[in-house]
């Protein structure tokens, strides 16, 4: 039992784990049993003080229930913590309005090779997509 204990220890350091006292948060006596000896008359309880968070989350945890009435298949009832997430917000680069140099189209020139540029663009999607290219497809599509 003790090398189990040694064992569970050491894994939890490692990965920086932190044991948090399940006695903090106040609940009677039989809500804090996770197992009960199955001849209830005898009062034998067993009863579990710690759970295991990262430390990054340590003052989180607002409350640990055990729940009795869940069928886990085990004779364990199982220990839910209630833990409060606290969103940061993330660093981001602040977003960049592209902007466009408008006094270049003063000059006579560049306006009249940007004219042309926004004709050509503009001009090959117009014959791209003719109705009549359109019906032809779609002819061919049903002929199938």
């Amino acid at each position: 039992m003790d090398e189990n204990i040694g064992l569970f220890t050491d894994m939890f350091t490692n990965i920086q784990m932190v044991v948090w006292a399940w006695s903090l948060f106040q609940h009677r006596r039989i809500e804090k049993a996770t197992w009960i000896l199955p001849n209830y008359n005898l009062g034998t309880e067993n009863q579990i003080n710690h759970i295991c968070i990262n430390h990054s989350f340590r003052s989180s945890p607002q409350d640990v229930e055990v729940f009795r009435g869940t069928d886990v298949g085990s004779d364990r009832h199982p220990v839910v913590a209630k833990i409060k997430l606290k969103l940061r917000r993330g660093n981001f680069a602040p977003h960049q309005r592209l902007r466009y140099n408008v006094n270049l189209l003063s000059n006579p020139k560049k306006r009249e090779e940007y004219a042309m540029d926004v004709f050509n663009r503009f001009y090959t999607l117009e014959t791209q997509g003719s109705v009549e290219d359109i019906e032809d497809y779609w002819n061919e599509i049903k002929g199938v």
